[in-house]
């Protein structure tokens, strides 16, 4: 009771109650009032209208005025994860609270811990072990025995211990924290255990500690511990320090302290993300360029396709149309005849052109290997038709690896022009071509034994073609002339 015709009763499941014995009336305090646990332990009647409640979530303050509860975890848990099991004031406003494991005293805005170190015969207490006499004495009742205290008789306020700094381990291994202060440890290492040390003669067993970090969250954590562990830290600077005390209210003065950092990863670093951003930077231009220079190297292709149809199909297709009229309008069948026979040369010259178009342009026929094969064979029959022997050589050439179209068509296209003049102009008996393909140059080179090329005239469309073709794939062509044959080489340097 907090005043006379007034009680107040603990609830084992649904917190306080307020009973008026005058009225009848019977106020219920729970939850809804604040309270963090309705399941209470014990109640006591403080000074200043207060009802102290314990309960299984920790401690509270009942304001009989405002009907609303102050809790001690809010700020710092003074039981230590401990139960008060009985409570009892005394008559110098203070409060003493029996726990499971120790005794608490409150008075003046602070707690004092008591345990056996203090001449408590047990540090265990049960329900209802704590009475405070008219006289003004205080009974404790532990598990070996019972103990009267009065409130003016406690000694005085032993001295806080110092505390230092014992030992520093990073991942089980020890530091020195004099040689490495601060301590650089990588974020694969951010396991940190801390040893303190703080002596106290008169209670060594109530000494306790709280430490904190000073890295954003600088809240107090307590602890009985003196080893202290820090796991899963974030990279960053941090400041550690440490505080003892005997009696939960005074602390050191002098905090121990210890610097330490620890690096960010690889990828999280400034100057790694900006090289990342770079060289995505890189590579997107880079893939930009390439689709570009892919797209305008097929809008070449095209159009020399087209050019190819419209000078070598289109010219073919106007002569055989001429020969065409003149064998319908020419009535002899002896002249019609070598109309005739030119319409057939051109279209199988026709039939050979669309097919070397059609295989330039073919996505299957993309390797040095079908390259090799469809020179032999145009070499094969050209050359035997004109009774001309004839030798192919080729060297470092890889025959599953790609070749670029625009390499292969002018390759052999221009390998095909030097064939077919051999043949048809150089009255030559022996014909060797080699193609060597090496990494500073494709070389391509045609030789026979004829007579050469006399005078400028005869230089026709054929050298210009080839020409032309050479500087397309940005290579080199030279023609060699003597009375013992003709050469003709094309190289074209790597890039």
């Amino acid at each position: 009771t907090d005043r006379p015709g007034v009680v107040w009763m603990a609830m084992r499941n649904g917190g306080i109650a307020r009973a008026d014995e005058q009225s009848g009336e019977v106020f219920i305090f729970g939850s809804s009032s604040g309270l963090p646990d309705e399941l209470v332990f014990t109640i006591a009647a403080g000074a200043d209208q207060t009802i102290w409640t314990a309960h299984h979530s920790g401690l509270s303050l009942f304001n009989t005025d405002e009907h609303s509860f102050y809790n001690f975890e809010d700020d710092a848990d003074p039981l230590d994860g401990q139960f008060v099991l009985s409570m009892a004031p005394d008559q110098h406003e203070g409060m003493w609270l029996g726990l499971t494991r120790g005794l608490l005293y409150f008075r003046d805005g602070r707690f004092r811990w008591f345990s056996r170190d203090d001449g408590l015969t047990s540090d265990r207490f049960e329900d209802g072990s704590v009475y405070s006499d008219p006289d003004g004495y205080v009974w404790l009742g532990t598990y070996n025995g019972m103990l009267r205290v009065h409130p003016r008789l406690l000694p005085e306020n032993t001295p806080v211990p110092p505390v230092y700094i014992g030992g520093v381990q990073v991942m089980n291994r020890e530091v020195s924290p004099e040689n490495e202060n601060p301590i650089t440890t990588t974020y694969y290492e951010n396991f940190i255990r801390i040893s303190l040390n703080a002596v106290s003669f008169t209670t060594p067993g109530n000494v306790r500690y709280r430490y904190r970090l000073q890295s954003g969250d600088s809240d107090w954590f307590e602890t009985d511990q003196p080893e202290i562990q820090l796991v899963s830290l974030s990279p960053g600077s941090y400041k550690f320090e440490a505080q003892a005390s005997v009696d939960g209210a005074r602390w050191s003065e002098i905090p121990a302290s210890l610097a330490f950092s620890v690096t960010p990863p690889l990828w999280q670093n400034n100057w790694f993300r900006a090289g990342a951003l770079a060289l995505l930077f890189i590579v997107g231009w880079t893939a930009y360029h390439y689709r570009v220079r892919r797209l305008l190297e097929m809008e070449r292709l095209r159009t020399r396709i087209a050019s190819d149809l419209h000078d070598d199909i289109g010219s073919t297709l106007t002569r055989i149309s001429l020969y065409s009229e003149l064998v319908a309008r020419q009535p002899s069948p002896e002249k019609n005849r070598k109309y005739v026979d030119s319409i057939s040369s051109l279209s199988r010259s026709l039939l050979t052109t669309m097919s070397d178009i059609v295989w330039s342009i073919d996505a299957r026929s993309d390797t040095w290997g079908d390259l090799n094969a469809r020179m032999q064979d145009y070499a094969g029959s050209t050359l035997q038709a004109a009774d001309i022997k004839h030798k192919l050589v080729f060297k470092g050439i890889d025959e599953d690896s790609k070749i670029p179209v625009d390499i292969r068509q002018n390759l052999y296209l221009i390998f095909k022009e030097a064939v077919s003049n051999a043949a048809r102009h150089s009255g030559a008996t022996q014909v060797e071509a080699e193609l060597e393909n090496n990494p500073q140059q494709i070389t391509l080179t045609i030789t026979d034994n004829g007579r050469g090329i006399t005078g400028e005239k005869h230089r026709g469309h054929g050298l210009k073609n080839m020409e032309l073709r050479a500087r397309r794939i940005c290579g080199r062509l030279s023609v060699t002339s003597t009375d013992e044959g003709c050469r003709i080489e094309l190289i074209r340097e790597s890039r």
